[in-house]
Parts: C-alpha cells; sequence; structure tokens
C-alpha cells in the first residue's frame, strides 16, 4: 500500500510522505509541477524524480527551459546574434529592426513592426522604407488600413449605409440588427 512512500490510514487512503502524491503515493513532482501536469518540465521533459526533469532533445536546464539556435544556448547573450531570442530550437524571435532566422539582417519597419512580419502594413501592403507602406490595390492610409465600400472609404461614419463595417473592399459586415 502506498508505494512504500507513505503510510495506509484506512483502505485505500494513504497519507504521503513529502513530494509524493496521489492515491497510492507514487506521484512526485518537479518545481511545483506534478509530473503527470503536461506543463512538468516546461513542456519539454519528463519529471522521473523529485525536482528532476529528464529534457527532451534540444532541451537543457534543470527545468528544460533553455534550447539552442544555431548553435548556441538560449541564455547566451549572443544567441539570434545578439538581436532576438530563442523561443524554440533554431527559432529566433528577432528585435525590432532585425530579421532572417537568426537575427542576423538588419530589416526597416514600418509603424513599429519589421518588415519581414506577415502583418506589417496591416497584412495588406509592403514596408519599402522606413514607416513607408506601399498598400495593394483597394488599400488605403500610412498603414494600408482603410479599404472602400461601393465608393465610400471604410472609416468614413456612412460606410455600408450606417449600417455596418467595411471589413474588406466592397463587404460590408451588417450590425446584429440589419440582417436581411
Amino acid at each position: 500500500c502506498c508505494s512504500g512512500r507513505g503510510s495506509c490510514i484506512s483502505k485505500n487512503q494513504c497519507d504521503c510522505i513529502t513530494d509524493w502524491f496521489g492515491n497510492e503515493c507514487n506521484i512526485t513532482h518537479c518545481f511545483g509541477v506534478l509530473q503527470t501536469n503536461s506543463d512538468v518540465c516546461n513542456g519539454h521533459g519528463t519529471c522521473t524524480g523529485t525536482n528532476i526533469c529528464e529534457c527532451s532533445e534540444n532541451w537543457f536546464g534543470p527545468k528544460c527551459e533553455i534550447t539552442k539556435c544555431f548553435g548556441i544556448l538560449g541564455n547566451n547573450s549572443n544567441v539570434c546574434n545578439g538581436h532576438g531570442k530563442c523561443i524554440d530550437y533554431n527559432e529566433c524571435e528577432c528585435d525590432l529592426g532585425w530579421g532572417s532566422s537568426d537575427c542576423s539582417s538588419s530589416v526597416h519597419t514600418c509603424y513599429g513592426k519589421n518588415s519581414d512580419v506577415p502583418s506589417v502594413c496591416s497584412g495588406k501592403g509592403n514596408c519599402t522604407s522606413q514607416d513607408n507602406c506601399e498598400c495593394i490595390e483597394n488599400w488605403y492610409g500610412e498603414e494600408c488600413e482603410i479599404t472602400k465600400c461601393f465608393g465610400i472609404l471604410s472609416n468614413e461614419t456612412n460606410v455600408c449605409n450606417e449600417r455596418g463595417n467595411c471589413t474588406d473592399f466592397n463587404i460590408c459586415l451588417c450590425k446584429k440588427s440589419f440582417y436581411l
């Protein structure tokens, strides 16, 4: 009873010793997370004993919280060429103004977003130089955030007969009370 890690206090009920849990005292934890929880060892390893994580491939550290990007540990200041952070194995999240897979290329930005980010210029244009969006057809504004619905700009109060929002070129999304 109790897997040798507690006292049997009644039928099918254990009083577990420190760091052991469960009906049979067969579950431990790693750094406050039960070994049966998918988030144990930061989701990158297995809890094999109290506060002992066995890390998955390409994950390191006592809590499996460190990975590598292009041969450099994620907690090294030179990771991602010193211009980003290593968020997964060989995956850098670049600082503003830096791009490419390892953050080695200087890139211009438009309104706080790198030019190589899909959502730059509202996803409706290209960032051609610092804070300069070149919008695709039927999109306007500094950040390509405005279109037209039947000749009226989407940011005008009378767009869609004042009964909806212009969500794309010539597409009105009606307010609930104005559906046909």
